[in-house]
């Protein structure tokens, strides 16, 4: 099945996105409706007769994400509000001014 060019590798259901993201699947809807995840399309499922959103794959991965200001490196969101990949680098950031370095 495709649409507009998606796949259904690609698209991800509300179940789908959280054992991906390895969250609830309330985490899911309430980024959902706060807007911090936009959903791709709704299909209908018809053994049900409901609407079922699909989200992107990259859409969901890239709000998991996060590169870390201070280092540069690309790190695994532990939360939506993380913004540093460790806690030395954290530390560093405050401590030594947010403008990037290296804690290596």
């Amino acid at each position: 099945v495709e649409w507009q060019g998606y796949t259904m590798k690609t698209l991800l259901t509300i179940e789908q996105a959280a054992d991906f993201a390895q969250v609830k699947v309330a985490t899911v809807r309430s980024w959902h409706r706060a807007g911090k995840l936009s959903e791709a399309c709704r299909m209908l499922d018809r053994a049900t007769r409901r609407h079922r959103v699909m989200f992107t794959m990259g859409a969901v991965e890239s709000l998991c994400r996060a590169t870390c200001p201070w280092c540069g490196s690309t790190f695994k969101r532990k939360n939506l509000r993380q913004v540093y990949c460790t806690d030395p680098c954290r530390k560093d950031a405050h401590r030594l001014g947010k403008k990037g370095g290296s804690h290596v």
